[in-house]
């Protein structure tokens, strides 16, 4: 085997981060997006590693240009050059260390000098940030790709800095200030010029991409850069190069916002179209690389279920009852609107146990709709890489549009979709469902456009039983997978949120049932009773009637649900041809009075039932009533009744909100059951 230690090995592979008995890495000989290497020293030193993802030994020592010989082993690849990276003060941070090939690897010391080939808990800062403080009011910010082309500008009098790995963060720095990027000449410079730009685009004056080899074709990779431009041409030349370059603008679709894509629409056959596994972060509940929905009422737990999840992906434990393995630990990324991070969400993350070093969030709304707003976005989940975006509650992120109007949901959550997919996360967007529950219906609870259940992958329910308190979260959508037959109960005692042990048994119809209120109903049936018994010697006068109602302490949504259930005629009488005005109302003509509480819910519908024999009798005194009465007839809207036999009548009328509406109906506007007056 090889003599290779595991020091030797370290500085040779990416994102190495300690792990069990040694380190984890990104392995060398895949597309690996994940730390699927494991490396450790074994007996004697011997080093010893494994690719999770099946690579062997000798395709990861290919992959790194070295040898397992005993006797002829290659050595490590030679350091061509070490970038220090200073705080303001010029202490040392860390190192950047070039080796032959145009390969990096960061490192830093410990307290005992060692040197440690990972940046984890180091501050990060722009390279040469002394200097950069420094900089003159009038000279512009200039960055190029890598920091030699940073030292070798800076020898020529522009103060320069890298922008490969720039941080939002940074970006107080460019306050009032001309940004200028040296762009390399291939195609994944283009890509890091163009992000970079994106990152400052918000917070510098105006940003110029310079290529100075802009009129030479384009490679894919090991492209020309300003150091090669200053090898054949004077520092003049690139001042004037740097003068006659256009402002940048970002484009409007960032899926164009490379210069080197080709114009036009693009077009592929099927047959060259990889079909790829779906990867779930909670199978079948929440896909990764798509967006997700969870919805209910305010107050039962939506935001603790989004804290859950957060430090589940943040340890890498496996969720209740998934069909999925483990997941791997993960950064989240969480939008908190209605919760304090310091006095809600970080307790509650407390409470949890959760790995917080994993969990960011951002601080601040902004909106999704809002074009700066959304590259902003962008750059921090290119930025923090999550493998879990919450986002609570979603509709404080889109900047007061009509989210009842489709075509303004649509774009926000296609450009949602679009971010899960490009960089391979899953978004979760929490809504709140209106008051009537979509009459029992999952499909229209949510509130907003049905756009945004359509857009949604995974739509997860979360409710409880009105009778038993019982609390789950269930799923009433799903695109990818067969929907889940099953509930997953929770609870939330004090400050503690637990999994239920067993799958539950609570539907979806059962959460979105209408609780049933026994005060409501005494209260109606008190209120029943009271008309039943004051009309049943004829017409009242109506003032007379409602002053008495209330002087029994009956409410006037009681009183009115009364009328309705009692089928109670309104009338009046005089005015223009009969003296003085005055409004009646009775019971109607050969229905006995006597009503119970079991009638309630039943003799709502009676009163409104259509008669083929018009009984309406009309006075030659009272021309007046029969306009009214006329006119109560243009405004009845026939439809047929669920056993299609007889037809119901619908009877326009006011809502107390002040909302047009049919009688009985649930209200658009305020979702109260609309009751006439």
């Amino acid at each position: 085997m090889t003599n290779l230690k595991l020091n030797d090995i370290l500085p040779l592979l990416k994102n190495v981060r300690p792990g069990g008995n040694g380190y984890t890495s990104r392995c060398p000989a895949h597309n690996d997006n994940k730390n699927s290497l494991s490396l450790a020293a074994g007996e004697n030193g011997k080093l010893l590693l494994k690719c999770h993802a099946g690579c062997s030994f000798e395709q990861i020592f290919a992959a790194l240009n070295l040898s397992q010989n005993d006797n002829g082993h290659k050595p490590p690849k030679q350091i061509e050059a070490i970038y220090d990276y200073t705080d303001e003060s010029g202490k040392l941070l860390y190192q950047n260390v070039r080796f032959a090939g145009k390969d990096f690897r960061q490192k830093r010391f410990d307290t005992s000098g060692r040197e440690v080939w990972n940046l984890n808990g180091v501050r990060r800062v722009p390279y040469q940030l002394p200097k950069l403080l420094t900089l003159p009011a009038n000279q512009p910010f200039v960055l190029a790709e890598g920091e030699k082309d940073a030292d070798t500008l800076t020898k020529h009098g522009l103060i320069a800095t890298s922008h490969k790995n720039w941080r939002p963060e940074f970006n107080y720095l460019l306050e009032g200030k001309s940004v200028v990027i040296f762009q390399d000449h291939d195609k994944a410079g283009v890509e890091f010029a163009e992000k970079a730009a994106y990152l400052m685009f918000r917070d510098a004056e105006v940003i110029k991409i310079v290529d100075c080899f802009v009129d030479e074709r384009l490679p894919d990779k090991h492209g020309k850069d300003v150091s090669d431009y200053l090898k054949t041409h004077s520092f003049e030349e690139l001042l004037e190069l740097i003068r006659i370059t256009p402002n940048w603008e970002p484009l409007q679709d960032s899926e164009t916002a490379c210069k080197s894509d080709e114009i036009g629409l693009k077009v592929v056959c099927l047959l060259d179209v990889t079909a790829e596994e779906i990867i779930w972060l909670w199978k079948p509940f929440i896909p990764i690389g798509e967006f997700t929905i969870v919805e209910g009422i305010e107050g039962l737990g939506k935001s603790w279920i989004g804290c859950a999840l957060a430090c589940a992906v943040a340890d890498g434990k496996k969720l209740p009852f998934s069909d999925s393995e483990p997941i791997e630990p993960g950064n989240v990324l969480m939008l908190s609107a209605e919760d304090s991070l310091s006095h809600t969400v970080k307790p509650r993350l407390l409470s949890m146990q959760a790995n917080l070093q994993k969990i960011f969030a951002i601080d601040e709304v902004f909106s999704f709709s809002d074009f700066k707003d959304l590259i902003k976005f962008e750059a921090v989940v290119i930025e923090y890489q999550p493998k879990l975006v919450i986002i609570d509650p979603l509709f404080s992120y889109t900047g007061g549009k009509n989210l009842n109007q489709e075509s303004e949901s649509r774009p926000i959550a296609a450009k949602l979709i679009e971010i899960a997919q490009k960089y391979n996360c899953a978004i979760i967007g929490v809504r709140h469902i209106g008051k009537t529950k979509g009459n029992g219906e999952a499909r229209a609870a949510g509130l907003g456009s049905i756009a945004w259940r359509a857009s949604a992958r995974s739509v997860l329910l979360v409710g409880k039983y009105e009778e038993t308190g019982e609390k789950a979260i269930c799923q009433t959508k799903n695109n990818l997978a067969g929907e889940a037959k099953f509930a997953i109960g929770f609870e939330i005692r004090g400050n503690k949120f637990l999994w239920k042990s067993k799958p539950s048994d609570l539907t979806a119809e059962r959460m979105l049932a209408q609780p049933k209120d026994d005060e409501t109903k005494a209260e109606q049936a008190e209120a029943i009773s009271f008309l039943s018994e004051i009309l049943r010697g004829g017409e009242r006068e109506s003032k007379e009637v409602e002053k008495a109602a209330k002087e029994i302490g009956i409410t006037n949504h009681a009183f009115r649900k009364a009328k309705l259930a009692l089928g109670v005629k309104s009338f009046k009488k005089g005015g223009t041809f009969g003296g003085d005005k005055c409004w009646l109302m009775k019971l109607p003509e050969n229905e006995e009075p006597e009503s119970t509480t079991e009638d309630v819910g039943i003799r709502p519908l009676q009163h409104l039932q259509s008669n083929t024999s018009d009984k309406t009798n009309y006075s030659n005194e009272l021309a007046e009533d029969v306009e009214n009465t006329n006119n109560q007839r243009l405004q009845q809207v026939q439809a047929k009744s669920s056993n299609s036999l007889v037809p119901n009548v619908r009877m326009k009328t006011v809502c107390k909100c002040g909302a047009d509406g049919l009688v009985d109906e649930d209200c658009e506007k305020c979702g109260e059951v609309i009751i006439p007056f």
